[in-house]
């Protein structure tokens, strides 16, 4: 599965083609996980891009109309949220005509990566996201803790020159 995280746009695309002898309806419809937030529907016509549909919730149900030979490509848009730990979502999008129904996509599945969070020096000692991939990386400041809570709060000094080690 591809790995993604917390605040990527990801896209579905379904391509529509109407090999018949007359027009036909299509009623797309997709159930998107939920720890994906639809954003958009876009779909392509005679070349040009259109931007369509709005949805308050991951239920998307779109009817497309399909003139004979007509192909339309549709690409339902959506943007990752926030997990707690690694988790792996899938997405299928189903069609339907009169004469067929339920005819599936194929599955797409993705690994949602969980967003890693150091204490950033070079951004006061805030909290900030970690970068994803192969990557790692050992940063962090000292300071003075006044309340000993562990948080770097305003007023509390940077200690220079600390020694920090890392045991495994």
């Amino acid at each position: 599965a591809s790995k993604i995280s917390k605040g990527e746009n990801v896209q579905f695309v379904v391509t529509l083609k109407n090999i018949g002898g007359k027009a036909i309806g299509v009623t797309l419809k997709d159930e998107l996980p939920e720890l994906l937030k639809f954003t958009s529907i876009k779909y392509t016509v005679n070349g040009e891009e259109k931007a369509d549909y709005t949805a308050d919730n991951n239920v998307i149900e779109k009817n497309i109309s399909l003139s004979e030979g007509e192909t339309k490509t549709v690409k339902i848009n959506a943007t990752v949220l926030e997990v707690s730990e690694d988790t792996e979502v899938s997405n299928v999008v189903t069609a339907n005509t009169k004469t067929m129904s339920n005819l599936e996509s194929n599955r797409i599945t993705y690994t949602i990566e969980k967003t890693q969070y150091v204490i950033d020096p070079d951004n006061g000692g805030n909290q900030t996201e970690e970068p994803q991939g192969n990557l790692v990386r050992v940063s962090g400041v000292v300071w003075k803790d006044a309340n000993k809570n562990g948080i770097k709060e305003a007023g509390e000094e940077f200690v220079e020159g600390a020694e920090v080690l890392l045991y495994n």
